[in-house]
């Protein structure tokens, strides 16, 4: 099966130069419910690092490289983790819904060295959704599901 895709190029306003996770994700928030498992196959991003920074002044706070992989998240959970990254640099990101046929893909995500964004779905309303949601957007080839 194949998915339709929209390219997301957005700037973005407030002292953050492009658009983030936590972004597509506030855009496509009436969607998410039909998304049961996220499945992160990677996330290349920075973020604060607590460990490094110091507590009493957040004007010292240090910002950190990470990467998270392989892991199989909640809607919730994927929220709470976008919040807090500064910047995502590289990612694969993809969102199952139960079908009769068992977990198929549904949404997937996919950001390219903080240049762009893809999303991909097999379902045209939340193409449309991203499509409305961000200014410089373009209809891109299907990806293989």
């Amino acid at each position: 099966m194949f998915m339709r895709g929209i390219r997301i190029k957005d700037k973005r306003p407030k002292g953050r130069e492009v658009i983030d996770l936590r972004d597509i994700l506030r855009v496509l928030d009436a969607e998410l419910s039909k998304v049961t498992q996220w499945k992160i196959r990677f996330v290349d991003y920075t973020a604060v690092d607590i460990a490094a920074s110091d507590s009493t002044n957040s004007a010292h706070s240090k910002i950190g490289q990470f990467r998270v992989e392989h892991c199989n998240w909640s809607n919730q959970e994927l929220k709470d983790f976008a919040e807090g990254i500064h910047q995502t640099f590289d990612a694969e990101i993809e969102g199952y819904k139960k079908t009769s046929k068992g977990k198929r893909v549904h949404i997937r995500i996919i950001a390219f060295d903080t240049s762009w964004w893809d999303v991909f779905s097999t379902d045209e309303k939340v193409l449309r959704t991203i499509e409305a949601g961000f200014k410089t957007t373009q209809w891109i080839e299907s990806a293989d599901e």
